[in-house]
């Protein structure tokens, strides 16, 4: 038997097929759709540059090391195996707990860390509204299903965003599995509601800034060097924990982004760079951290005895800095760049949060 990857094209779109030779030629399809452009025929693979191409490549992979396994346990495989085989068509897979838990496998490596472990959360939220159900296949995910584990997840006190985030979850699995020719595609709506971004103020970095100059405590004083160093860059918290010393290029930060994959390139004003440890080799890291839960504890200890009574959490050290930014007059267009945002409107949701403190200020003249 023998068979190769080829594609049926359909404008600028061509959908995988697997070709097989036994006797006759069968061309069966994947149900994965790419554009014409990104197959490469000589490797039998997605291009690089396609999105999604790491994942789809992976998959193709999959397919061939069952059908291998498959021939070698049963030469005289039918057509009808071998779709079984290119679908995933088995009662792992259709399962959506087995389903996601092979997902949640291959994306491993391909997301951060943190995304990954976020996978891993949510499918044990989802497993925990199915247990002591009947199994659940791809194809009874319906709007019934949806509204029975909204309800449940509320009913546990979970909030809208994180029901919000479950059910993005649950969309990308779906989506995946539709790819693959697994389901039909779906239908679940995730609304995220809008919640006020705790930041500190400009007054309020130069407090803090303050404190680390005069406080006592040790501790404090250890922990403020790479709290401040967060303030005073916008690095997310997953890319200072991968921070490098070979990252730290003269007077910049040149980084590859854990979440967006972007490469950024971060100017470091002479105070963030006062706060850097002593350098050590290329591919050590650059700060020695604790978890995060350990760090928004720090954090909010911190903050209360330099006299700033906000509850926040170490990505609002972030936000900080992007408001701060934009009331020192730096143009949106470079905290954009600085930031790693791929669309600009994600950067302008921070131009309400100075407008709205812009507002407040004006009414103390209302005090006249």
């Amino acid at each position: 038997m023998k068979w190769k990857f080829s594609l049926k094209t359909r404008g600028s779109l061509a959908t995988i097929l697997l070709e097989v030779r036994r006797g006759r030629r069968y061309r069966l399809s994947t149900g994965i759709k790419i554009k014409k452009t990104a197959w490469d025929s000589r490797r039998q693979r997605v291009r690089d540059w396609f999105t999604g191409a790491k994942e789809i490549n992976a998959l193709l992979t999959e397919i061939e090391r069952d059908l291998i396994g498959a021939y070698a346990r049963n030469p005289h495989l039918t057509i009808e195996d071998i779709k079984r085989i290119v679908l995933r068509q088995n009662s792992h897979s259709l399962d959506l707990l087995g389903y996601m838990d092979e997902f949640i496998e291959r994306r491993k490596g391909l997301v951060s860390y943190q995304t990954w472990k976020n996978y891993r959360r949510d499918r044990n939220r989802i497993a925990e509204f199915l247990n002591g159900k009947a199994r659940l296949l791809l194809e009874d995910v319906n709007a019934e299903f949806i509204e029975n584990l909204v309800k449940h997840l509320r009913n546990k006190g979970y909030a809208d965003n994180t029901i919000a985030g479950i059910l993005k979850f649950l969309r990308t699995v779906m989506f995946d599995a539709h790819k693959r020719g697994l389901c039909n595609r779906p239908s679940i709506s995730v609304k995220w509601i809008e919640t006020e971004k705790h930041v500190l103020t400009l007054e309020e970095a130069k407090q803090l800034i303050k404190y680390y100059e005069e406080t006592h405590n040790p501790t404090h004083k250890k922990h403020l060097r790479w709290i401040l160093f967060i303030l005073l860059t916008g690095l997310r918290w997953g890319d200072m924990n991968r921070l490098k010393w070979k990252h730290i290029q003269g007077n910049r930060i040149v980084l590859r982004m854990g979440k967006t994959k972007r490469l950024v390139s971060i100017p470091l004003s002479n105070r963030a760079k006062s706060l850097l440890p002593p350098r050590g080799g290329e591919e050590d890291t650059v700060w020695q951290l604790p978890t995060n839960q350990v760090a928004n504890r720090l954090l909010r200890q911190i903050l209360s005895e330099a006299g700033i009574n906000k509850h926040m959490t170490i990505h609002a050290l972030r936000h900080s800095f992007a408001t701060i930014s934009l009331e020192l007059g730096m143009p949106i267009e470079v905290v954009q760049k600085i930031l790693g945002h791929t669309k600009i409107s994600t950067t302008l949701i921070y131009t309400h949060i100075v407008d709205k403190r812009k507002e407040e200020e004006m009414k103390k003249w209302d005090q006249l």
